[in-house]
């Protein structure tokens, strides 16, 4: 594997109900059973076109959809027998997104909504709240607090604590040109920015192991 690979789709042609139960009908049984306990018809369609662009991703490298998928103690999943594949998903609105590299990784793509400026409150920390601040209206804050959101996602997800790691003992700001660093416990993680996914979106990968000028290709998929 060359790098790091970033998968994106929209997921709304998944409505169709003909073209969901195709696409569902070749998904291994495990992902099945994932998309089953859903409730929520779009969180349905979320799973399943998560689950489409991951098998593609997969084969691309030459890993077969039945590979085993094992979980991890803070539940990051991982390929049991390709210790150096590793992969990531993420879905938000009508995106979803898939990372795959030969480094340890972690996404995060998010609709960019209002009324989520208290969270930062809660969870950034002081330089991260500074940072949002610098917006000079509340469609610039926003659009600020999601790009910290997915840059902070993205980490926790390649760094495989999930929610054990509390988001305010760490703090990444944006650099230039999409892409900035981060020494955690003796690790550096390298960050991107995708700044040119759809419309109201914001997107992040986070990759350890990774070098700065080697950015993630990126690849548009389709249902």
């Amino acid at each position: 594997m060359d790098g790091t690979k970033l998968y994106f789709a929209d997921v709304s042609p998944l409505e169709d109900e003909a073209l969901f139960s195709e696409h569902y009908s070749k998904m291994p049984q495990y992902r099945r059973e994932k998309i089953d306990i859903l409730k929520r018809r779009g969180d349905k369609i979320r799973s399943l076109g998560a689950g489409v662009l991951l098998y593609r991703a997969l084969e691309s490298v030459g890993v077969d959809k039945n590979a085993e998928i094992a979980v991890g103690k803070n539940g990051k999943p991982f390929l049991k027998d390709f210790k150096n594949v590793h992969f990531n998903l993420s879905h938000s609105g009508d995106l979803v997104m898939c990372a795959i590299s030969e480094f340890e990784v972690g996404c995060d793509v998010e609709l960019v909504k209002s009324g989520r400026l208290d969270v930062a409150e809660r969870f950034f920390t002081p330089e991260e709240r500074e940072f949002i601040c610098l917006g000079y209206d509340e469609k610039t804050k926003n659009e600020s607090f999601f790009r910290l959101w997915t840059l902070k996602e993205s980490f926790i997800k390649a760094n495989g604590a999930g929610l054990s790691l509390p988001m305010n003992v760490f703090s990444v700001l944006p650099g230039e040109n999409g892409t900035c660093s981060l020494v955690y416990d003796g690790k550096n993680y390298v960050f991107y920015e995708i700044d040119n996914v759809r419309g109201d979106y914001k997107a992040a990968v986070c990759v350890y192991g990774g070098a700065v000028e080697n950015k993630p290709k990126i690849v548009f998929e389709s249902f």
